[in-house]
């Protein structure tokens, strides 16, 4: 009986790591209320650059744009109206807006892709949102550009010297793995509930091809957050009904003895 326990326990755990994909209606919602802001241009910002790595600095929230949860203290900030986000441009042979600029998430069904239509890969969509959420802790910008250009097959890159492409090859030594494409409404276990974006670039006027940036949005109630499938749902009521019938079974069985 100890192992038909064990086993029930270990359904149990092994439904609570399970998640169904993103509720895409509601994050649909999200993406279009993103792109529809300031007459369908999306979110205004200001940038510098410091290297391959970007601050973008606009207006929060619903109004004005940028949605800030995703990101550590130390990837973004701001105060008052404004805030600031860091992020990498993810198509270098476009040259950048000369003034303030305008971006839009790109989604088309399964897919963000940037404007020079490379595809984001799930090595993109993992590297970016560790960074992001500072789990890397500290970061050569030059570096970490040219993994996410990598990963999206703009540049070549040297997998042995590069410490971020070397962090994938640790975690699956398959390149191609990492180079599958990757949907932001879709979960996956390396990336948990983050859904991440080519931001398309334009003037504010909506015309113009600007460097694209890297976005990421982090998937909660209000937008789309994962849910338990129903399968999940019912291996994970069989395990606790089966951890229920084990005790009674044990609670009887000390009756007996007694």
């Amino acid at each position: 009986m100890k192992k038909v326990f064990v086993l029930f326990v270990g359904i149990s755990l092994l439904a609570t790591f399970l998640r169904a994909d993103i509720d895409r209606a509601t994050a649909l919602d999200f993406i279009n209320a993103f792109n529809a802001l300031n007459d369908h241009t999306g979110v205004h910002f200001d940038y510098s650059s410091s290297g391959s790595l970007v601050t973008l600095t606009g207006s929060v929230g619903a109004e004005g744009g940028f949605d800030t949860g995703a990101y550590s203290s130390t990837r973004s900030g701001g105060s008052g109206d404004l805030a600031f986000i860091q992020t990498f441009c993810i198509n270098p042979n476009v040259p950048h807006a000369t003034e303030t600029a305008a971006g839009r998430l790109n989604y088309n069904g399964s897919q963000s892709v940037n404007s020079s239509g490379y595809a984001m890969t799930l090595g993109a969509a993992y590297l970016y949102t560790q960074f992001a959420t500072g789990e890397i802790t500290s970061v050569n910008s030059i570096l970490f550009g040219t993994a996410l250009n990598e990963m999206l097959g703009q540049v070549k890159a040297n997998y042995s010297i590069n410490t971020y492409l070397k962090q994938l090859m640790a975690i699956n030594s398959d390149v191609n793995y990492w180079k599958q494409s990757y949907d932001p409404l879709a979960y996956y276990e390396e990336i948990g509930n983050y859904g991440v974006f080519a931001m398309n670039v334009t003037d504010t006027d909506g015309t113009g091809n600007h460097q694209d940036f890297i976005y990421v949005t982090k998937w909660t109630e209000s937008n789309g957050a994962t849910t338990p499938e129903p399968g999940t749902m019912l291996i994970l009521g069989c395990g606790l009904v089966g951890m229920a019938l084990t005790r009674r079974f044990r609670q009887k069985r000390i009756g007996e003895i007694a």
